[in-house]
């Protein structure tokens, strides 16, 4: 069967609103990590970006530019080999549903241009209506869906997945 990696999500630095709590169970999910429960850390949270790769690797951040000047401003601090790009929304740090806007997207393919490494990573209101177009216009290495494909909160909706699949595969058969 198909082995899928598992990545713990935590919030982080200046971002976390739990304090004390969510700095335990980020210390719990470091030790998964390097006890090879974890394969990766997706970071959501208010740390500096170069400062990411202190958790240990695997991680990577997940970044919410609010505009292309951010996007300039924020994108060379990073330093992890991969960093996923989310929706901004200035009161949720993810799972909001909300799509990136084009422009943002742009400018972050401008500036991988002028990396020597990285991809894009996509996360940000993909759903089985979105994924499609998305994986079509902005070619993504990878795609980071949760809320799009809930029946409720916490709870994946088997044909909301199902869809989600048969659209991306939909898209990458036409090519």
């Amino acid at each position: 069967g198909i082995v899928l990696p598992l990545v713990g999500v935590v919030l982080e630095g200046k971002g976390n609103p739990d304090g004390p709590e969510n700095e335990r169970l980020l210390g719990a999910a470091q030790s998964d990590l390097k006890e090879g429960i974890l394969s990766a850390l997706q970071l959501h949270g208010g740390s500096d970006p170069a400062e990411a790769l202190r958790y240990g690797w695997p991680v990577y951040t997940a970044v919410r530019f609010s505009s292309p000047a951010d996007v300039a401003a924020v994108l060379p601090q990073i330093r992890t080999p991969r960093f996923l790009v989310d929706a901004y929304d200035p009161k949720a740090p993810g799972g909001t549903g909300r799509v990136i806007e084009g422009e943002i997207l742009r400018a972050v393919r401008t500036e991988l241009a002028r990396r020597p490494h990285g991809a894009l990573w996509l996360a940000g209101g993909l759903n089985p209506e979105t994924v499609g177009p998305a994986v079509t216009m902005w070619q993504p290495e990878l795609i980071d869906a949760s809320s799009g494909l809930e029946m409720e909160p916490g709870k994946k909706d088997p044909l909301k997945m199902k869809q989600f699949f048969a659209a991306i595969d939909a898209e990458t058969k036409r090519k």
